[in-house]
C-alpha cells in the first residue's frame, strides 16, 4: 500500500543473524517458527535464505519448520530435527519465545545451547538475558520505530499531500552465549543421540 511506514530491517535482520552461525562453521542450520502468513514472517524467511546462497549453502527444506511462535511448538520442532538422518547443528529462530523454547528441549535433552547446539533468537526481548546461557539474539529498537512512526504521523496530519516516506530501522545484533562453533565428529552424534532417545514421559 502506498502509505507512510516505519519498521524493523527484518530481511537484513535475519540475514546477519544466519551469516554469524555461518561463520562460525554451521552448515545444516535449521529456521523455525517460520510464518509466511505476516510480512514478518516471509520478510524474516527471505533473510535465512539470502544468508545461506550467499554462503554457496544449499537450501534443506526439512530445516524449515513452519510452527506457532511458541515454546511448546518449538521444543516439539527441535526435537524432530534432531531426530533427521542429517540433523541441522544450529537454528535461527523467528523470534525469542520461540528461541526458549528450542532452548527447553535441549535441556530436556540433557544438552545445553551454545555448547552443543547454537541457538539465535530475534527481538532481544527482556527475557533474554534472564535465561543460562543469555540467549544471542537481534535486537529490534521497538522505542526508536515508535518515535520515526509518530513522527511520520505528525507529519501527515499537517499536510496530507506530502510524499510517502518508508523508514526502515536496522537492528542490533546481540551476541551473547547460544552460539559457538559448529559440532563435528562425536559430538554431533550425540546430539542425534540424545532426540532419539528422549521420551516425554520419563
Amino acid at each position: 500500500m502506498d502509505i507512510d511506514f516505519v519498521g524493523g530491517d527484518n530481511v537484513g535482520g535475519m540475514r546477519e543473524v544466519t551469516e554469524h552461525l555461518v561463520s562460525l562453521g554451521h552448515r545444516h542450520i535449521a529456521m523455525i517458527g517460520v510464518n509466511e502468513f505476516t510480512s514478518t514472517g516471509r520478510e524474516r524467511l527471505q533473510g535465512y535464505l539470502e544468508a545461506l546462497a550467499n554462503a554457496g549453502i544449499k537450501t534443506r527444506p526439512e530445516l524449515i519448520v513452519a510452527c506457532p511462535a511458541t515454546r511448546h511448538a518449538a521444543h516439539q520442532a527441535l526435537i524432530s530435527l534432531l531426530r533427521l538422518k542429517q540433523p541441522p547443528t544450529a537454528a535461527v529462530c523467528f523470534n525469542d519465545v520461540t528461541a526458549f523454547g528450542a532452548m527447553l528441549a535441549l535441556q530436556n535433552l540433557g544438552l545445553e545451547a551454545g555448547t552443543d547446539f547454537s541457538i539465535v533468537g530475534y527481538d532481544d526481548i527482556s527475557e533474554a538475558v534472564l535465561w543460562k546461557p543469555r540467549l544471542t539474539t537481534q535486537r529490534v529498537d521497538v522505542e526508536r520505530i515508535g518515535k520515526e512512526a509518530v513522527k511520520l504521523l505528525i507529519r501527515r496530519m499537517q499536510d496530507w499531500s506530502t510524499p510517502v516516506q518508508r523508514k526502515i530501522i536496522p537492528p542490533t545484533f546481540q551476541i551473547r552465549e547460544t552460539t559457538s562453533r559448529a559440532p563435528r565428529g562425536k559430538a554431533l552424534d550425540k546430539l542425534r543421540k540424545a532426540a532419539l532417545s528422549w521420551n516425554p514421559a520419563n
